[in-house]
């Protein structure tokens, strides 16, 4: 599908090339597992370079000892329900302005996460994308995002979240 992936010594995951629509190949839709699950506790860290608009539905979900995400010069677009989910070693997740959608349940489970930071792009955020992220504290929401683009339970159960960063300021909850 014009995707490649290495997993490295160190832990690395690395995704580079150019799908043929942007998407990569959507192994859940297929009823497969993706190729890299194979090496799931050996994975520490994801990158994503460049060519990928779209992370498929649940791509990553599980990567228990994944504990950060990169998006090199990513395009990535969207990303879909639960392509994090219970990924619970995940402790830090940074945007860039080119990711305009989070689908439902993307992060849900990720319970050592403790800091999101959106990028300008962003317009949407699903159903329960972070819940279960017990131990979030922050969060910087992207500069065009509207209330009405953010789910009502987009953080449900999130108990120590403090502090959401907006364009304009910050808001501190309970």
């Amino acid at each position: 599908d014009g995707l490649t992936w290495t997993v490295y010594s160190d832990g690395l995951l690395s995704l580079a090339g150019t799908p043929s629509n942007g998407e990569m190949y959507d192994y859940v839709y297929e009823g497969e597992t993706a190729p890299w699950m194979e090496y799931v506790d050996q994975i520490t860290a994801l990158e994503i370079e460049g060519g990928v608009t779209l992370i498929t539905e649940e791509a990553f979900a599980g990567l228990k000892n994944l504990i950060w995400v990169q998006l090199f010069d990513a395009e990535v677009e969207e990303i879909a329900d639960g392509a994090f989910k219970n990924c619970t070693n995940l402790r830090r997740v940074i945007l860039p302005d080119s990711v305009k959608t989070i689908g439902e349940l993307t992060f849900a489970g990720c319970y050592r996460l403790w800091e999101v930071s959106m990028g300008s792009g962003m317009n949407e955020i699903g159903e329960q994308a972070f819940s279960g992220c017990v131990s979030l504290t922050s969060v910087k929401l992207g500069d065009n995002l509207k209330d009405s683009g953010v789910a009502s339970n987009a953080f449900l159960d999130c108990h120590r979240l403090v502090e959401v960063i907006t364009k304009d300021t910050a808001v501190v909850k309970g």
